[in-house]
């Protein structure tokens, strides 16, 4: 389509002049100036700029009315034609008005709504953790979701807006949490949030909030959480979508030292407790309490006493037999003291460590 646009100015002040006046008018993105339209005061001008009132260059219109003495009305006018692509936009165009002897040019200013309105969702989902001012969430927690969509096109027609989420794996509704703005109507059932907002032909925005606990065994693990955002008039869905980190709990160890008989030496009679040469097996248990939490690098560590002498080839670790040697496997003994390593421990498993000394 083409518009004509008109901006016209006055002196309201009477004996007084007003210098050099000049209105100018830079065309916004989306329009495009018809040549030869350009009038200023009612007469025709050309757009070079040149010796008469106006000229349009660079996407600039410009119309110079010299000294104004009186109060009457004094016009820029000017044609544009709207580009393609530009339906559903709001075009705003602010002129200038000014002389040499104003302070504050005037900025008169126009708003242009392109038809037709077709509607524009922008839709967003956030995820925050229901203990205010917790910024981690680890198993047991309570996630808000926050899901929100508007229409970003006034005067333009949503028909039945509607928004979904599906609980992902590892997530537990919290019955009756759903609230849903704009007298929305909704639900929970068979494992998705829904709401509906019927028709909608402003541009504010419209939520549904609702809760999920993050259940056991989701330590470490993310959780992405995707919506669908609906309406009649859209192909495809809006799909807003977040990811939560699930950090594990602070872990908390429980351990243990035993020693018990292993071998008599020859001679030896005293079967209750351990004699010069006699042989004792060490084990060392320890264990993370906390579920859902990581013992991070778990080491047990033993240096030998005094009066006791490392069994060569004894070491186990978890069962398993390791050398001696600080190697590639999961244990050794150098210098007296004997190690096993366990690596990253998210289980509440007994771990243990056992070695054979002599007395």
């Amino acid at each position: 389509d083409t518009i004509r646009y008109t901006i016209k100015t006055r002196n309201t002040v009477e004996d007084s002049i007003v210098k050099s006046l000049v209105i100018s008018d830079e065309i916004p993105e989306g329009l495009e100036y018809v040549e030869g339209s350009l009038e200023v005061d009612g007469e025709s001008v050309t757009d070079a700029e040149d010796n008469d009132k106006g000229h349009a260059v660079d996407g600039t219109v410009v119309g110079n009315l010299g000294d104004i003495r009186d109060a009457d009305w004094h016009t820029l006018e000017f044609l544009v034609t709207v580009k393609a692509g530009q339906a559903g936009a709001d075009i705003k165009n602010v002129a200038i008005v000014d002389g040499d002897n104003i302070d504050e040019p005037d900025k008169p200013e126009e708003e242009v709504k392109i038809y037709p309105r077709d509607p524009k969702l922008e839709s967003e989902k956030m995820a925050v953790n229901l203990d205010d001012g917790k910024k981690r969430f680890v198993v047991g927690d309570t996630i808000v979701y926050i899901i929100k969509t508007r229409n970003q096109v006034s005067d333009s027609l949503v028909t039945n807006l509607s928004i979904t989420d599906e609980l992902p794996a590892g997530l537990e509704y919290v019955t009756d949490s759903l609230q849903i703005s704009h007298d929305g109507k909704g639900e929970f059932k068979n494992g998705k949030v829904t709401a509906n907002f019927g028709d909608v032909t402003d541009t504010e925005w419209r939520s549904i909030i609702f809760q999920a606990k993050i259940l056991s065994g989701q330590s470490g693990k993310e959780i992405e959480n995707t919506a669908e955002i609906m309406a009649d008039e859209f192909d495809e869905p809006e799909k807003p979508t977040t990811t939560i980190v699930v950090n594990p709990k602070d872990p908390k160890l429980e351990s243990s030292k035993a020693f018990k008989l292993e071998t008599k030496a020859d001679g030896n009679t005293d079967t209750n407790n351990p004699e010069v040469g006699d042989t004792i097996r060490y084990t060392i248990t320890t264990k993370n309490t906390i579920e859902d939490s990581l013992v991070e690098n778990l080491v047990i560590t033993d240096t030998i006493p005094a009066g006791l002498t490392y069994v060569p080839d004894s070491l186990e670790v978890d069962g398993k037999s390791v050398t001696d040697a600080k190697d590639e496997d999961a244990g050794h003994v150098v210098d007296g003291k004997v190690t096993g390593t366990f690596g990253n421990v998210a289980d509440t498993d007994d771990h243990t460590v056992t070695f054979l000394v002599t007395v």
